[in-house]
């Protein structure tokens, strides 16, 4: 068995690569932003995000884990929303 302190090293590496992913999905946001202000769209469409989490959602093996992944991705969602509102005022 790994010893605790290893274990939060582990996180730790993980927690950086998240936020580099965080970072570079955030980037597409703002991408996203302009084709939607450029296209007079509205930032929320939720067909799509439910498209999104239903596929996403087949990554996840563990099923005791998919709650909380829908979970994590509809925050995500909402940050992305927030951020993409941000940059339309």
């Amino acid at each position: 068995m790994k010893e605790l302190k290893e274990i939060r090293t582990e996180i730790e590496q993980l927690d950086g690569e998240m936020a580099r992913l965080f970072e570079k999905r955030m980037a597409l946001a703002e991408q996203v932003a302009a084709c939607k202000k450029a296209n007079g769209l509205k930032v929320t469409d939720r067909r799509r995000e439910q498209e999104l989490l239903d596929h996403n959602e087949q990554f996840i093996e563990k099923a005791e884990l998919k709650s909380y992944y829908q979970e994590f991705f509809r925050k995500v969602l909402s940050l992305s929303r927030r951020y993409q509102k941000e940059l339309l005022k």
